[in-house]
Formats: structure tokens, C-alpha cells, sequence
């Protein structure tokens, strides 16, 4: 019965008990990164007892070797960087009395939680970033090769951490300049003269930015019996979760679209699902020969999509209001890259 709803086949008493232990964990859990990880910790033995194919593990380190280049880093991070700085640019055109908000966002974001979360994720292999919703940890994460810490080839999963690392301090640098752009907004509408000592202080509040919520998170997080950099962690996200729902949605859009870490969109996110459909139709053992030719789809259509917005095309989606069109919704393969443009993206 147990293997039944896991989708498994037959297994044994202990690993069904297993599953049961893991499944009352994510259960228990609180809200936020402890129940993401406890889902991450199922999924990842559920991937176990169905085996790791050597495939799949092959094309995980022949990713890790053609990503472990010094260079590979250094460009990703300069990229991630200057697309950055060209988000935040672009909203500092568009509304220059959040400058001081965008500004202290961003170096808040990426100093303060930017680096926790970025420590973490190469400790843990977790990221704060999800493209789809929670993932079953990739190959080598699951995959650990004999010879401990003295075989390299347990050194593989830190390439792909260390690049994800990477974008996580620019992601939660731009969610925080976001979260303050928007707060400035709020009170603003109430009245605040933002640029005052008042408005400022307004802001934090809506934020939940203060010093009596950091000490209720503080509480909250060593009665979950948190220590060191995941308690630090908890802190920050206990304090975020405070915010109202659609500002921290919006914040989380912006900042994975400034680091291209979203599900590609309109006509060549369509194109790219159907290139990518093919590339992992032919599979041998999980080893999948067409991503040898062609490795990364998502993130090469993202940084295409969005580089196009600052051309004509840019102007005729703005005019349309959408990106791609709503038959895409009718089909399997290009299903949900239709999107409907807010009336601030159009701008």
C-alpha cells in the first residue's frame, strides 16, 4: 500500500517505515525552508529505492566538468551581476523616489541573507530559488560514491552548488530592492513622505524590518532548536513571511527574472519546451545523448527573451499585452509559457 502511493514497486518493511518517518517529517514541519527540506529529504529517498540511474549520474558529472572552469564562475557572476544592475536601472527610471529603497534593498539582500543562504546552499546543496515547486535533489546530490570526502568524485555536486550559490546573492539582492520598492509605495499611498525619517520608518514596518520582530523570529527560531547559519536563515524568513503574500510574489518574480531563474515564456519558451521535449525523448539508462549537443535550454531562451524586451519586439509585446499567445495553453508540450503582461511590465 505504502509503495502504491509512492509510485514504487515492491519494497521492504524498513523502507516502507522509512517512507512513513519522512512522510510524518514534511508533515510536521514548520511552514517555510524546514518543510521544503523535509519534502526535499522524501523525494530523495523515494528517488533512492527507485535506483539512480547511471545515465543520469554520467550526464550530472560530465555537466560538472564542462561547468568547473574558473571562467565558467566568474562569467556568471559578472552576468548575473550587470543583468542586475539593469533591472534595478530600469526601475530607477521609471520611479526615482525609490533610488534610496532600491539601493539598500539590493545591498542589504545580497550582504545580509544574500550571503546566509548562499553558505548554506553550498553546505546543503538547497537553494531558496525553485523553478518549478519542490524538486526531487538532482543526481549527485542523491548519488554518494564510495571513499567519502577522498573521492573526488563526491567533489562533483559543488560545481552545480557553487553556480547556484552564485545566483542566490543576486536573487535575494534584487527580492529585497523589490520588497522595499514596493513598501515605499504603500506608504507613500498613506501619506509618508518617503524620503523622510517618518517614511523610512513606515516602510520597515510594512516590511516587517523592525527590532521586535526580529526578536519574536529569534525566539521562534531557537525553539525549533535552530543553531548557526540555518538559524540565522530562519530569522530572516520568519521576518519575510510576515509581508503581505503579493508583495513577496512580486519581489520573488523580479528577482528570478533578473537572474533568469524562471520557466521560459512566450513563443521561444514554447520552442525551447519543444526542443527540450525532444532532447530528453531519447533516453538510454538516464543517459540523455542530445543534452551532450545541447546542455542548458531554459537559461539561453531567458536571457534571449529578456535581452528582446529592450528591442521592437519588446514594443509589439508591450502593445499586445501578453507574450506568446493563449493557444500555447491548449497544448502539452508549450503549456504555460502564454503569459498576460501586469500594466508595470508593459511600461
Amino acid at each position: 500500500m505504502v509503495a502504491a502511493k509512492f509510485g514504487l514497486g515492491e519494497i521492504s518493511k524498513e523502507q516502507a517505515a522509512k517512507l512513513i518517518e519522512l512522510a510524518k517529517k514534511v508533515e510536521k514541519a514548520p511552514e517555510g525552508s524546514p518543510k521544503n527540506a523535509a519534502t526535499e529529504d522524501l523525494l530523495a529517498y523515494r528517488a533512492k529505492l527507485k535506483g539512480n540511474d547511471l545515465g543520469e549520474t554520467a550526464l550530472s558529472v560530465y555537466y560538472a566538468n564542462i561547468l568547473s572552469g574558473y571562467k565558467t564562475h566568474e562569467k556568471n557572476l559578472v552576468s548575473t551581476f550587470f543583468q542586475s544592475m539593469g533591472e534595478l536601472g530600469t526601475e530607477m527610471v521609471k520611479e526615482p523616489k525609490a533610488i534610496p529603497y532600491l539601493v539598500s534593498g539590493y545591498l542589504n539582500g545580497v550582504f545580509r541573507r544574500g550571503l546566509v543562504e548562499a553558505r548554506h546552499t553550498l553546505a546543503t546543496g538547497r537553494s531558496p530559488i525553485h523553478i518549478r515547486k519542490i524538486e526531487t535533489p538532482a543526481a549527485l546530490e542523491r548519488k554518494q560514491f564510495w571513499g567519502g570526502k577522498l573521492n573526488p568524485g563526491n567533489w562533483f555536486k559543488y560545481v552545480t552548488r557553487l553556480m547556484v550559490a552564485e545566483d542566490v546573492l543576486s536573487f535575494q539582492g534584487l527580492k529585497e530592492a523589490r520588497a522595499r520598492q514596493l513598501a515605499r509605495r504603500i506608504a507613500g499611498q498613506e501619506g509618508f513622505n518617503t524620503w523622510s525619517k517618518k517614511g523610512w520608518n513606515r516602510a520597515n514596518e510594512i516590511l516587517f524590518h523592525t527590532k521586535e520582530k526580529w526578536v519574536e523570529a529569534d525566539v521562534q527560531a531557537t525553539s525549533e532548536g535552530l543553531t548557526g547559519t540555518s538559524h540565522r536563515r530562519r530569522i530572516y524568513e520568519l521576518m519575510e513571511s510576515n509581508r503581505p503574500v503579493e508583495m513577496t510574489e512580486d519581489a520573488y518574480g523580479f528577482a528570478a527574472k533578473g537572474t533568469f531563474n524562471h520557466l521560459s515564456e512566450g513563443t521561444l519558451g514554447a520552442v525551447t519546451n519543444a526542443i527540450a521535449g525532444g532532447l530528453d525523448a531519447v533516453s538510454i539508462g538516464g543517459f540523455k545523448p542530445g543534452r551532450i549537443i545541447v546542455p542548458f535550454t531554459r537559461i539561453i531562451t531567458n536571457v534571449v527573451n529578456n535581452s528582446l524586451d529592450y528591442t521592437p519586439v519588446g514594443y509589439i509585446r508591450a502593445a499586445r499585452g501578453v507574450r506568446g499567445f493563449k493557444t500555447f495553453e491548449d497544448n502539452q508540450i508549450t503549456k504555460g509559457t502564454f503569459k498576460e503582461l501586469s500594466r508595470e511590465e508593459r511600461q
